[in-house]
């Protein structure tokens, strides 16, 4: 008989009790790992929820191979649907907690694809690499709970070994979508917010450039096109171009978070003092955003008004866009 119990990483990795308090609050509900089993049937998903209405991610990582060990809780925000770091590995105090959104809500829907592809022999949860495993996730709606755990690869079937608990198989084979965006979580800054910008060009209605002893760019939509304060449409080279900045500034990635809260102050004096690049951005739907930029020492930082009390280390060739 395979053995029953899991040690579970999310204990080891100090999160269970966010765990078990997301238990308590869907203990009353549907959920099916709250009563009957959950039918698992071999050749179709293992998942059947609406992304969409998931309000928290609990994602524990365990890799004996790299050492890459964590557990995190992210959260949606109602009033935007974003995703927000509600809890970070180790209790660090992270100073932007915006997440990736687009991963998060493209991990989750291709939870929903995954397949059991085959039920595992039997054995001891530890011979599939499950009695800790390599990825733990559980997500949860208002009303629902789910809960897969995945373990070592097979190399043969190309599958993966997976457990759900609470479910008719103690461990099958796996395939799916899912597997390939676990795989890019080779670290937990995998999953927050890479772009420097938390909005796109499309909700820019004004920009205003400020370069030091350069001529200032202030422009506002007009239509399709962009033009001057005075509502004259720019020369086509000139659209071009700014709508070229636009896009390569929302796309602008960061190269590293700034968490220490000691170097964010003095690095954001520095910033305010002496900025080397000072765009603000506003649109119909979007409040005013100013971005600061400030080459300090060898590095490149950055503030944006709209992600408040943060500094990011980015790529110099932000100096690049405004030539």
């Amino acid at each position: 008989m395979r053995l029953q119990t899991l040690p579970t990483l999310l204990v080891i990795i100090a999160i269970s009790s966010l765990m078990q308090s997301s238990c308590n609050r869907a203990s009353n509900s549907s959920n099916p790992t709250a009563s009957n089993k959950q039918a698992i049937q071999i050749g179709k998903s293992v998942f059947s929820f609406d992304f969409e209405k998931t309000t928290e991610l609990m994602i524990a990582k365990n890799d004996p191979q790299s050492g890459d060990r964590w557990g995190t809780v992210v959260r949606r925000n109602p009033d935007n649907g974003n995703w927000m770091i509600s809890s970070a590995p180790e209790g660090r105090q992270l100073i932007d907690r915006q997440a990736d959104s687009s991963f998060i809500n493209h991990l989750l829907d291709t939870l929903r694809t995954l397949q059991a592809t085959a039920e595992a022999p039997e054995g001891p949860l530890s011979a599939f690499g499950l009695s800790i495993p390599l990825f733990a996730l559980k997500w949860t709606n208002p009303s629902e709970s789910y809960e897969v755990r995945f373990g070592d690869s097979h190399l043969q079937a190309g599958a993966t070994y997976a457990h759900v608990p609470h479910s008719n198989l103690d461990v099958f084979l796996s395939k799916g979508a899912a597997l390939q965006m676990l795989a890019q979580l080779d670290r937990f800054e995998r999953l927050r917010k890479p772009q420097l910008l938390d909005f796109t060009s499309d909700d820019i209605d004004e920009i205003q450039v400020i370069l030091p002893k350069s001529a200032a760019l202030h422009s506002v939509r007009n239509g399709d096109r962009w033009a001057d304060t005075k509502e004259v449409n720019l020369s086509d080279k000139k659209n071009e171009a700014l709508s070229r900045l636009l896009e390569d500034l929302t796309h602008l990635r960061i190269l590293r978070f700034i968490d220490d809260p000691e170097l964010t102050q003095e690095l954001m004096k520095q910033i305010k003092t002496r900025p080397s690049i000072h765009t603000r951005f506003k649109g119909r739907t979007l409040t005013q955003a100013d971005l600061q930029v400030a080459k300090i020492g060898k590095n490149t930082y950055a503030t944006i008004s709209s992600r408040p009390g943060a500094v990011f280390e980015i790529y110099p060739k932000i100096a690049e866009l405004f030539r």
